[in-house]
């Protein structure tokens, strides 16, 4: 059937979102999942803790080919509102075990198996779509690590980033609408110590989720979220932000474009 100008569409509901959140262990990237609207999770590691009572998750996974079985039978119905990945990392590293575990070393080479781990991340996350399809949100769960970036138009200079392949975290950056950074902002002082000396200190702020890309971290949002969102112990719940925002109640203006 041929297309034409009448195809055009304006408007529709939001769709269920595609988040990735990372960070540095043990900041509460688990309880902010746990916190999310209806959740399961899928582990491929063992984090839920104290959790673990009141969040309906599924047995730890080892392999992908069990990743692909739940993500299958997610498809099926079920009260479910958002799968959590803990921990994106972990699933990585199956993925490129099977990876290495299926092809030879020939057929690997000359950066072929970044290509090829690129094949299966987008086959898993094309089954998280038919979720997206069904009004099932994802979020992924990932720790951080720093690496050197070599910009082309600066000096090079150290940033956080996933701690994935660079494959991996090409996927998933490109995928989702929102990655945002888990982070304690520290603030640096100095104290007299005493015979003429200072004594310099750090002191943690409360915790965040930023939202926007930095030289010191990789972010974005498609959702013109806050800059940054408190979240955490005592804070209120950063779901509460985040579904704004999904809604389309964050609105553009000149000085807050969405990313």
């Amino acid at each position: 059937m041929a297309i034409t100008l009448g195809d055009m569409k304006t408007g529709g509901a939001p769709k269920a979102p595609r988040i990735v959140v990372y960070g540095p262990p043990g900041i509460g990237k688990t309880w902010l999942g746990a916190d999310a609207p209806n959740p399961v999770f899928l582990q491929t590691e063992s984090g839920l803790g104290e959790r673990e009572a009141d969040t309906p998750h599924f047995p730890l996974v080892k392999d992908v080919l069990s990743v692909n079985e739940i993500l299958d039978a997610l498809l099926g119905e079920h009260d479910r509102q958002t799968l959590v990945i803990d921990t994106a990392d972990w699933l990585d590293h199956m993925i490129a075990d099977a990876v290495y575990a299926s092809h030879s070393p020939q057929e690997l080479g000359y950066g072929k198996d970044q290509v090829i781990i690129s094949e299966w991340w987008r086959k898993l996350l094309d089954k998280m779509n038919a979720l997206r399809e069904r009004g099932m949100a994802t979020l992924f769960l990932a720790h951080s690590q720093i690496k050197s970036m070599n910009a082309p138009d600066s000096a090079g200079y150290d940033r956080y980033v996933p701690k994935l392949s660079k494959a991996g975290t090409a996927a998933l950056q490109e995928w989702a609408d929102a990655v945002l950074f888990a982070h304690q902002p520290v603030a640096i002082i100095q104290e007299e110590g005493g015979f003429n000396r200072k004594r310099t200190r750090g002191i943690g702020a409360e915790t965040v989720l930023c939202t926007r890309p930095n030289a010191a971290y990789i972010a974005k949002n498609r959702y013109n979220l806050p800059e940054q969102i408190p979240f955490g112990a005592g804070q209120p719940n950063a779901w509460d932000v985040i579904n704004a925002g999904v809604a389309g109640k964050f609105r553009r203006n000149a000085g807050n474009e969405p990313i």
